[in-house]
């Protein structure tokens, strides 16, 4: 044997603790690593898709920022996003960090070429150093001037007293996210790399993908079995079955009249259509049971010299509700608070679902002239009681259930936002609503039930409040 001939084939063995030749790498953890087994995946397939969107859910958000220094989570999501924006950017790749109280969503959108090398960079950001980047500093004094600038405003001083409302004077939730000039100064480098490691560790990260990806090609970088969630299907296609069903029945006896009068007896049969809406009973909606956020009415008023009246009127629902239906809901009641035509004495109205300790609420937002503040006051304070005692019917109903199924499915058309929904329903609740289903089984008795378990509401009013309890010409 050519001595040299053994040599070779050692050279070509694989050294401890390598990765053997055309074995796949993983992202940000090893199989068989221990945080390997508390990561989540979680893969939606969409091969009309022309961008991937993967979005990392970080639990905890700003709740978790040090007393006395409010906004370091928020800082460190702006840190975040420049970095690694600048890392993927020459892929064509972008980054978006959105920091709440009870998360941090990182998401990236990127090429279906290139989605696997910009998640490296990305994850290889989590596990960089604040420290060692120059911009920190400047990051952190661009967002304390934009803080001072914006001090005194009346949309931040009624942010503030509307979490205020929802969590009570002393809740914890009503710590601003962003933090106030003085307690971002405190913030320095360590903080952040502290909460860095702390909070926004890789395999703590619940990772959603979206878009033109095979759940193999994530099982084969991760080593890591995804979970796969089907496509957005609200419409079912009519089978070959039904359609030859339609066009082979025997004829009815009007078809069997004189030649004379059979054309202009016979009733044209509807027009077929490749997706029509799938059949179904509607299901008796559930009780709500569960614990609500509050159980008694209140209301704030704080004196302000402004040029609008600014209130937020708010509810609290059992912790069981389901978050399509309060979602439908809402939209519901912004329809019936925007009047067509619009009415000259409200100025804007927004309706959102939001949480409070995972209790779910519904908070209107209005801006409205002084003068039919008070009005506006007692509509949206009934408008509740309203969708219960008498909740839309028939075509008013299809009607506001097509709107808001066109768009809803309309912000989910952006990969990046889909995998963000995702990632917060599967967080929230822990299953993942298949949309269409959820959204035909919808009905007017399910919408009155949930308005039924509404509780008292909670208002605040900031303005002028003199020419509020007054009132036009008094």
């Amino acid at each position: 044997m050519n001595p040299i001939l053994p040599l070779l084939l050692l050279a070509l063995l694989p050294l401890p603790g390598s990765t053997p030749f055309g074995a796949p790498t993983t992202m940000g953890v090893e199989p068989g690593d221990p945080g390997s087994a508390q990561r989540e995946f979680l893969v939606q397939p969409d091969p009309r898709g022309s961008l991937v969107a993967v979005t990392l859910l970080f639990p905890g958000g700003a709740a978790r920022d040090p007393q006395g220094r409010e906004g370091t989570t928020h800082l460190l999501g702006r840190w975040l996003e420049g970095e690694a924006g600048r890392r993927v950017a020459d892929l064509g790749a972008a980054v978006t960090v959105e920091v709440t109280r009870d998360d941090v969503l990182m998401t990236l959108l990127a090429p279906p070429a290139a989605w696997r090398v910009a998640l490296d960079r990305v994850e290889g950001v989590l596990s960089a150093s604040p420290s060692t980047m120059g911009d920190l500093e400047r990051i952190r004094e661009e967002h304390r001037a934009r803080l001072v600038f914006e001090g005194g405003a009346p949309v931040r001083i009624f942010e503030l007293e509307r979490t205020r409302l929802l969590a009570g004077p002393n809740g914890f939730q009503v710590r601003p996210i962003r933090g106030t000039p003085e307690s971002v100064a405190r913030i320095v480098s360590d903080d952040l790399e502290s909460h860095l490691r702390s909070y926004l560790g890789v395999a703590d990260a619940l990772t959603v993908v979206v878009g033109p990806v095979a759940p193999g090609d994530v099982q084969g970088r991760t080593g890591i079995q995804p979970r796969v969630v089907s496509a957005v299907t609200p419409f079912t296609e009519r089978s070959a079955q039904a359609t030859s069903a339609v066009t082979s029945r025997a004829p009815t006896p009007a078809e069997h009249l004189a030649p004379d009068t059979a054309g202009l007896s016979q009733i044209p049969a509807p027009l077929r259509t490749r997706l029509l809406r799938a059949p179904g009973p509607t299901p008796d909606p559930p009780p709500l049971t569960g614990a609500r956020a509050w159980d008694s009415p209140d209301r704030v008023a704080v004196d302000m010299e402004l040029t609008a009246a600014w209130m937020a009127v708010a509810w609290a629902f059992p912790a069981d509700a389901s978050s399509t239906l309060l979602q439908f809901l809402a939209h519901n009641l912004l329809e019936t608070l925007v009047p067509s035509p619009p009415d000259p004495g409200l100025y804007g109205a927004d309706v959102q679902v939001t949480s409070i300790d995972g209790r779910p609420v519904v908070i209107a937002s209005l801006t409205a002239d002084p003068r039919a503040a008070g009005r506006w006051e007692g509509r949206v304070a009934s408008a509740m009681e309203a969708l219960a005692e008498a909740p839309p019917q028939g075509s008013f109903f299809e009607l506001s259930r097509r709107r808001f199924r066109n768009q809803t499915l309309l912000s989910m058309s952006d990969p990046a936002e889909r995998s963000r929904r995702l990632a917060r329903d599967h967080r929230g609740a822990g299953e993942l609503e298949e949309f269409g289903r959820i959204l035909w089984q919808l009905s007017p008795e399910a919408l009155a039930a949930a308005a039924t378990a509404a509780a008292p509401p909670r208002t605040f009013v900031l303005g002028p409040l003199e020419m509020i309890q007054r009132g036009p010409g008094r």
